[in-house]
């Protein structure tokens, strides 16, 4: 069931925007805001959409979610954040919009990992380690 009507407000479930963000459906993305979708909702895992467009590499999901504000440090499984998520799957565009955008690259999960110790710990791809530190390219984002 994608949405239920509870005193006249029409309620919509995160599973399609957590489905839109793993898809990089922007287009579903910006029509769930637009339906005033609540975007820090947490999926049966835990995760906000922006946890699941940053595992999937999911760029234009995450451009989407993070000019509406989506909290870029929320805490998912293990007390990750987006940033976790998308270093451990090796999205390195994923880590570079993140950083530039403000997300905290020293926030501690639950097991004592920041995003960038993982990375230099994990043996990670080099474009993935250097996303945390290569200026941005010229037209501002890197991405």
């Amino acid at each position: 069931m994608l949405c239920n009507t509870t005193r006249g407000t029409l309620h919509v479930t995160a599973n399609e925007l957590h489905d839109a963000a793993m898809r990089d459906d922007v287009e579903t993305i910006r029509r769930l805001i637009r339906d005033a979708v609540d975007i820090e909702s947490h999926n049966q895992d835990g995760e906000t959409a922006l946890h699941v467009a940053s595992c999937h590499g999911s760029i234009g999901a995450i451009h989407v979610l993070i000019d509406n504000n989506a909290d870029m440090d929320a805490r998912g499984v293990c007390g990750w954040t987006p940033l976790h998520y998308a270093v451990i799957h090796e999205h390195s565009l994923a880590v570079r919009k993140l950083i530039i955008s403000g997300a905290d690259p020293n926030t501690y999960s639950d097991i004592y990992e920041t995003p960038l110790g993982f990375a230099l710990i994990s043996g990670a791809r080099l474009d993935v380690v250097s996303a945390f530190l290569a200026p941005p390219t010229s037209n501002g984002d890197g991405c």
